[in-house]
Formats: structure tokens, sequence, C-alpha cells
């Protein structure tokens, strides 16, 4: 019996610094594209630690609001933690993802209205002028990156958009995602500590594989 629950221990304990390792991997990477991004490690790690937030708090991923929010960094665009809930309100609110609304506001950037039309919201160009339509309601706006994202960001501050998410967290899908994201923060703190033994174990068996 003994022997069993050794054998059974030894099983888990593998399973779990397996698990760390992958999860830290991907928390990594996720850290070294930020801080290539932003410029420094500072800067990284703050910004990590706003997206492990809006992970746990949202039934969006890590994966998805870090991988959003490097492409609006990328077009200029820095968006606070307000406007990053604005946009997955919005997302939330229409049954869409983060990406596909992210995709969707840059597009606009460029003039490109077509998937706006996913999320409810018609757009005219007119000159230097832009006419948005949102639920019966035109707004007009200026045609420069700054005026086109103020607008469609301020619809998450509307009445069937503001607290989307919140609302889908306490669904199903929404306790399970929190759920997941709770578990990878917990397993990439377990991960950061094993680090260094990862990094040691991979460069020893580099020099062994090279000799």
């Amino acid at each position: 019996a003994i022997a069993f629950i050794t054998v059974k221990l030894v099983e888990y304990l593998k399973n779990l610094v397996i698990k760390a390792y992958e999860v830290r991997k991907e928390f990594s990477q996720y850290e070294a594209v930020l801080k290539n991004t932003l410029g420094t490690q500072e800067a990284a790690a703050d910004s990590m630690k706003r997206l492990q937030k809006l992970a746990t708090d949202t039934p969006y991923s890590l994966k998805e609001w870090t991988e959003g929010y490097i492409k609006l960094i990328n077009r200029g665009i820095k968006p606070t933690n307000e406007e990053l809930i604005n946009m997955g309100d919005i997302a939330a609110s229409q049954g869409k993802t983060l990406e596909q609304f992210i995709e969707a506001l840059l597009d606009a950037m460029t003039g490109e209205n077509e998937r706006l039309k996913e999320f409810g919201i018609r757009a005219n160009a007119q000159g230097d002028k832009v006419k948005y339509t949102f639920k019966g309601v035109t707004t007009e706006v200026e045609k420069t990156d700054t005026a086109i994202v103020n607008y469609i960001l301020s619809l998450g501050k509307l009445q069937g958009a503001q607290d989307s998410m919140a609302v889908q967290m306490n669904e199903l899908a929404g306790m399970q995602s929190n759920l997941g994201d709770s578990a990878d923060n917990l397993f990439n703190k377990i991960g950061k500590r094993l680090e260094p033994f990862f990094k040691r174990v991979l460069g020893t068996t580099a020099v062994f594989i090279e000799d």
C-alpha cells in the first residue's frame, strides 16, 4: 500500500512540475514579447500584472488579452484599464471574441468598417468625417485615429454593453474561465520558483547532445 501511494505521489508531483513548466514557458513568452514591445522590463511587468488581473476577472484568457494588447500598442494605442474593459464589454455583448473586436477596431482606423457590422456598428465616411450608427443613434466624428477609437470605445459604456463581461462571469463558462486563469497564475508562480532548475536541466541537456 505504501509503495502504491509512493508511486502515485511521485506521478502527481511529476505532472505538477510538467504543468508548472508549460505554464511558466507560456507566461515567460508573453513577458518577453511585452518587454520587446514596451521597451523596458518594468513596463512589461506592470502591463503583465494588469493583463493577469483582467484575465482573472473576465471571461477572456490571458492569451487573448496579451495578444490583443500587443496589437493595440503596436498601432500606437495605449489603452487604460477602463478602455480595455470597454473593449471586452463590447465584444462580450455581441457574443464575439476579444480578437474579433480588436481586429474590427484596427480596421476602422484604416477606413475599413466591414467588421464593425458584426458588432452592430455601421459607418458612412464623408470627406474628413465618419458617421457611425449604433442602436439607431448616429454620431459624426473626425476621421482621425484618436476620434474613431474614442467613439468606438465609448460604446462600451452604453446600456446593453456595459458590464457584459461581469454578467458572463456569473455563468458556467465565465466561472470555468476564471478557475482556469486562477490555476494558471498558481502554476506560473510555482514555475517561476523552479525556473532556475528548468534552465539548468535544459542547458545540461543541450551540452550533452552537442557533445
